[in-house]
């Protein structure tokens, strides 16, 4: 429904170097997609390259939270 997130992050760490979990929600509010990002001190976001097994490793720890209201 209108005003529901389509994406989320999760900030595991902060600081330099800081990491976080982002990826788009389904019209359900679940993970659909899961990134590891990474960022030091004046640098931007960038993807970590993960394997497939990681990736599914990633969006299934990404399904434990809860992204509703």
């Amino acid at each position: 429904s209108e005003g529901n997130a389509d994406e989320y992050r999760i900030l595991l760490t902060c600081g330099g170097p800081a990491l976080r979990l982002v990826g788009e929600l389904s019209e359900h509010g679940e993970p659909e997609t899961a990134v590891l990002e990474y960022q030091d001190w004046g640098t931007p976001w960038t993807a970590y390259e993960t394997t497939e097994e990681q990736d599914d490793n990633l969006l299934e720890f990404a399904r434990l939270f809860y992204f509703g209201e």
